[in-house]
């Protein structure tokens, strides 16, 4: 909700650890959330070889996917910061 009590991001999760997804009203799969591994080559980037993955869906708008990820931003330092 936005400052004026306005719905901005319409979503229901699965759940908020292990594999969980994002989806909307409609039931529609905006993110997947998961826990996977990088190959070996990547851990120049990616220190750790287990890492938390989030799959966007294509289908979504570039203010849809910009709410998304500043929420998917709040959700894993939220998680974090516990």
């Amino acid at each position: 909700m936005n400052s004026h009590d306005e719905v901005v991001l319409p979503v229901k999760t699965s759940g908020f650890s292990g594999d969980f997804s994002l989806k909307d009203t409609n039931d529609h799969r905006w993110a997947y959330f998961f826990n996977g591994r990088f190959p070996h080559e990547y851990t120049g980037i990616f220190r750790d070889v287990d890492n938390d993955i989030v799959e966007l869906s294509d289908d979504l708008s570039i203010e849809h996917k910009m709410l998304l990820l500043g929420m998917i931003g709040y959700l894993f330092i939220a998680r974090n910061n516990r």
